[in-house]
């Protein structure tokens, strides 16, 4: 049978004969208690003071560290709702644009068929000047051999006078 005494050892028992009853402890006396009271309590007063010392130490560092982390975590909680307010902008500027897209679209369409009507018209006016650029050339007569500004102040005059000469 195993005890365990009080200085934390571990004492064995011898076994009994049989019918032989175990020896009742002893209560220890006034001088066992003084010895024992003398020799133990200022060790155990020392090693609580120290435990003590260690645990307040220990104590210290978890709040100071929880102190840390609560300030850091009200910094990230801040710009968390930073964050939150500049999604909700730029959520809120996407829908106008949005919007306002859909609701150009139909103007924009409109506009893409009246600027391909107005290059079909500028195409079919340029053919037409050209034509009339070619017709007006092809109806011009040109006299040669006349000197530059002869006919001056009227050339149908010069033109008469000057057939009227030569035939």
């Amino acid at each position: 049978m195993h005890n365990a005494s009080k200085a934390g050892t571990i004492m064995v028992k011898p076994k009994l004969p049989k019918g032989q009853l175990e020896p009742r402890p002893t209560t220890p006396s006034l001088e066992t208690d003084t010895e024992l009271s003398s020799n133990t309590l200022p060790k155990m007063s020392e090693t609580l003071t120290t435990h003590s010392t260690q645990i307040e130490k220990v104590l210290q560092a978890v709040l100071d560290t929880r102190t840390s982390l609560e300030g850091k975590i009200d910094t990230l909680v801040a710009e968390v709702n930073i964050l939150r307010t500049e999604h909700r902008k730029l959520a809120d500027r996407v829908t106008t644009a949005e919007t306002t897209l859909e609701t150009a679209q139909p103007d924009i369409e409109e506009i893409k068929l009246r600027l391909q009507q107005q290059e079909s018209e500028i195409q079919r006016l340029h053919k037409r000047a050209d034509e009339a650029e070619g017709r007006s050339r092809r109806n011009n007569v040109r006299f040669l051999g006349f000197p530059e500004k002869i006919e001056q102040p009227n050339a149908e005059s010069f033109l008469v006078h000057w057939l009227k000469e030569t035939s």
